[in-house]
């Protein structure tokens, strides 16, 4: 089959080093087109596999570090993307 994909995320991340605690977040915007295989039996059971590759948009955010702050600028590029599937279809 052939098809398309659009996902967001949104990362948060914490840490802790010594007495300091840590906090960054971005979001991030995936396209891609995909292409698939696709099988049902006659039970119903259905299993896909699809995959892809398509373009990623993460934008800036700021490092949180104690009293510190950091900005980290966007980044895009190249995104692989791909799912495998299980389940039955009626």
């Amino acid at each position: 089959h052939i098809g398309g994909g659009l996902s967001y995320q949104r990362v948060v991340m914490t840490g802790t080093s010594g007495d300091d605690t840590g906090s960054a977040t971005t979001n991030a915007l995936t396209v891609a087109p995909h292409l698939g295989w696709k099988i049902v039996g006659q039970s119903g059971f259905t299993f896909s596999v699809e995959g892809g590759a398509g373009y990623q948009y993460a934008s800036g955010g700021t490092l949180k570090v104690g009293d510190s702050t950091a900005d980290f600028a966007p980044a895009s590029g190249l995104a692989f993307t791909g799912g495998l599937n299980m389940g039955w279809s009626f």
